[in-house]
């Protein structure tokens, strides 16, 4: 049509603009978002595992994840999002299944490490976590993410922190078949006040 122009060349459209966004970009799109279970999981004293036997700490830490992370992961619906070295962080739709394959694969690593010395265990700790995240193509982020990474800082070696309700945590410990059950059997061993 003869005398428009873009919208974004009106000085008035400009300043309104500049006025909402005052850098002067525009925002970019809605990102995806989701709700899901994240956990956290890492080794507990992975640097001094490798600063002793590099070779034979990774060769373990690939066998971990293939004979007994997998496995769970595939049973429960879990999805590993990346792997950081020693840690992982995985997502699972539901948090039932997410705290269920992390008792699992606690029990797991517990009977794997059964024959092993201190100084060749691979033992881990885990931050459970159900929040919203970001999707960006396969990976997520947010705070649903930076809050399992913090529970499991704060978890015991082998052992899974969750976030309970806003203001508590609980810590689970695999123990053994005291109960007869034939499955394994987490105790939650600490309720505490958290800042998380």
């Amino acid at each position: 049509m003869p005398g428009c122009r873009p919208a974004t060349s009106c000085p008035a459209i400009i300043v309104a603009l500049r006025f909402r966004y005052p850098s002067g970009e525009m925002p970019l799109a809605r990102e995806q978002r989701k709700l899901a279970a994240i956990v956290a999981a890492d080794v507990v004293g992975y640097s001094r595992l490798m600063g002793r036997d590099e070779s034979g700490t990774l060769a373990r830490l690939r066998k971990s994840r293939s004979e007994h992370l997998d496995p769970v992961l595939k049973k429960y619906g879990g999805r590993l999002v990346k792997l950081t070295g020693d840690g992982a962080l995985i997502e699972f739709p539901s948090a039932v299944d997410a705290l269920s394959a992390a008792i699992e694969f606690q029990q797991a690593m517990a009977d794997a490490n059964h024959d092993q010395s201190a100084d060749t265990a691979l033992v881990f700790r885990m931050g459970l976590h159900l929040g919203d995240l970001i999707v960006d193509g396969d990976d997520l982020y947010g705070d649903g993410v930076n809050v399992a990474a913090r529970l499991e800082g704060e978890a015991p070696a082998g052992g899974i922190f969750n976030l309970r309700e806003r203001s508590r945590c609980r810590c689970w410990t695999i123990a053994s078949d005291v109960r007869g059950l034939g499955r394994p059997v987490a105790e939650e061993h600490r309720t505490l006040r958290s800042g998380v």
